[in-house]
């Protein structure tokens, strides 16, 4: 619930804080790259011209662009009103625009004089532009085969969920004999 007096509220929990033993959980990333971070880190620094917070603007823009990427590769309704999560369709052929800009960012972020895509730590940003390329593969023109694209089916979740349910039934077990995954 957000306050009236123009707050923000931002959830931080045990796993956001110590997460060290939760690092391949990308619902703590999404938490982190927000959209309301970026506006947080806005506010503390334009509204309250907090000093640990001047030059945060960069910050702010690649937690938006982060966002709004992790939105647009994980549209699940084909309904949806909110910005970026409604599915592709040529009535989102904008989006394209987006994603332009957004793999031409991501190609431009430098550590010190490095690129990114280019460093020890390129693999999401090079995740993310190999995604964006992909979806011009599937480029929605107005045919009767395809009016839209939910791009949350082109995601590997669907095949992490059947296995969390094979797990499950297991007692949690990683590596289920066959006998095992024959039983469940």
């Amino acid at each position: 619930m957000q306050p009236s007096s123009g707050f923000l509220v931002i959830r931080k929990n045990k796993k956001n804080l110590q997460w060290v033993n939760e690092k391949m959980k990308v619902k703590l990333a999404v938490q982190t790259l927000s959209k309301s971070v970026a506006e947080a880190l806005d506010f503390l620094n334009k509204d309250l011209a907090i000093a640990d917070f001047k030059d945060s603007e960069a910050t702010s823009y690649f937690c938006r662009t982060v966002n709004n990427l992790f939105d647009v590769f994980n549209s699940r309704n084909r309904m949806s009103k909110k910005p970026y999560e409604k599915p592709l369709s040529p009535a989102t052929e904008q989006y394209f625009n987006f994603l332009e800009e957004a793999k031409d960012y991501l190609k431009s972020l430098k550590l010190g004089d490095t690129r990114v895509i280019l460093s020890r730590r390129k693999l999401g940003f090079l995740g993310f532009i190999i995604s964006i390329n992909s979806l011009y593969e599937y480029r929605v023109k107005e045919t009767k085969e395809l009016k839209y694209l939910l791009t949350y089916k082109l995601s590997q979740d669907h095949l992490e969920i059947f296995f969390s349910c094979i797990r499950s039934k297991g007692g949690y077990s990683n590596n289920p004999t066959s006998k095992q995954f024959q039983n469940i």
